[in-house]
């Protein structure tokens, strides 16, 4: 009786050991399962990218229809913290990861992969109405710091004495965080609010005569696009200058691709593709395509600057 015990319980044993493997072999399978052209991930990134980014990701499905991408747009400080978090794979950032970052994820054995795909800008639009239209770095810096604060004291042609209005997108966002840190903003400034995305930011500009928006440019740079002309329809975005004191129109650029180029036009900023993956999977594939010859032409019809395709600029001459 107690051999036979014995034999029982081996037997249970060898079923339960191949019951583990079969299963362990599915999993396997399943992790297997997802390639660089199938599988399903999800992506964060800051709203000011939503439009470049839609597009990418439905031309890369539209190759690839296994493909499932989910994208999420968030502040750049929340896309952060949840790209930390290891809630996704993918995040797109105006900023590389810092050190305090980087070595996180070392401590869990990731290596993440940075790819720098585009450049983008910061665009100042004002009121169809307004007649200030063109502006200087100079009093760009005199709005953001609070050291302006009304219209008629810029030494424009907006002569009225109403109050400059400053309107972001989002709380923690790449468009505030980059205006703190590179033309130091005023949090103090009581006539500063979040609208809460950049489409909300153009509809406010363009029911508010006297208040004057930051946004991505990618929210009013694609000529070819529906929204987009539509979006221009209701705003002006301003041409900067970045002479002090700047004698002619001819001074001022706005941000177009090819004064973003030459670095003339001054507020701009790159864009980052950084991943996570531990082994080959959909979200290489993603950064290969955004790579690629056809992404960074998607990046070129858009308005933004790309990483690496080249941009042909024309240059005209007037005749004497």
């Amino acid at each position: 009786m107690l051999c036979k015990m014995k034999f029982m319980k081996l037997i249970n044993n060898i079923v339960a050991g191949i019951s583990f493997i079969s299963l362990f072999s599915c999993n396997t399978t399943f992790i297997d399962k997802e390639t660089t052209t199938s599988g399903h991930i999800k992506i964060y990134a800051d709203e000011s990218f939503a439009p470049i980014i839609n597009a990418e990701v439905e031309a890369y499905k539209y190759s690839y229809p296994e493909a499932t991408i989910n994208q999420a747009f968030l502040p750049e400080d929340e896309a952060i913290q949840a790209f930390v978090k290891d809630t996704a794979r993918v995040v797109f950032l105006t900023r590389e990861l810092n050190s305090d970052e980087k070595k996180y994820f070392n401590s869990i054995k990731l290596e993440p992969k940075t790819t720098h795909i585009a450049t983008d800008a910061i665009a100042f639009i004002v009121n169809p109405n307004n007649p200030d239209s063109l502006l200087s770095t100079f009093q760009i810096n005199q709005i953001i710091q609070a050291k302006t604060s009304v219209w008629n004291k810029l030494g424009g042609k907006n002569k009225g004495n109403e109050a400059i209005t400053l309107v972001f997108d989002q709380n923690n966002s790449s468009n505030i965080r980059y205006a703190s840190e590179n033309l130091k903003l005023n949090f103090k400034n009581k006539n500063i609010f979040a609208a809460g995305s950049n489409e909300k930011v153009i509809d406010y500009v363009s029911s508010h005569p006297f208040a004057i928006g930051v946004i991505g440019v990618n929210w009013v740079s694609d000529r070819d696009d529906t929204t987009t002309l539509n979006f221009t329809k209701k705003i002006k975005v301003v041409g900067i200058s970045s002479q002090e004191h700047p004698s002619t129109e001819l001074d001022y650029f706005q941000p177009f691709q090819a004064y973003i180029a030459q670095g003339i036009y001054p507020f701009t900023r790159k864009l980052y593709l950084i991943s996570i993956e531990p082994k080959t999977g959909l979200g290489t594939g993603l950064s290969a395509y955004i790579s690629s010859d056809i992404g960074q032409k998607i990046i070129l019809k858009s308005g933004l600057l790309p990483a690496t395709a080249p941009i042909r600029i024309v240059k005209f001459h007037k005749q004497e």
